[in-house]
């Protein structure tokens, strides 16, 4: 399923197919089941047990698995996001 601001809606790609489609500066893969737009992002909230939530625009929050963790900051730290 693919989320929209608008709707969600049903796809027949799989999530590696659609990393290959994407943008990969807009987009990154948090999870085996969830890839998110990085401009939809408001903030990554870590709690102290060492899990981080990302908070999205749409008041939706998402997981970020721990072996994608050192990805996603390698990527924000790219972008200036993160210093």
């Amino acid at each position: 399923y693919v989320r929209t601001k608008d709707d969600i809606y049903k796809i027949k790609y799989k999530l590696y197919e659609l990393e290959n489609i994407f943008n990969i500066k807009d987009f990154i893969r948090i999870s085996n089941s969830c890839i998110i737009n990085m401009n939809q992002i408001v903030c990554f909230d870590t709690s102290i047990l060492g899990t981080i939530t990302v908070k999205m625009k749409d008041n939706t929050q998402e997981t970020v698995s721990k072996r994608n963790v050192s990805q996603i900051m390698k990527i924000l730290k790219q972008r200036g996001n993160l210093k």
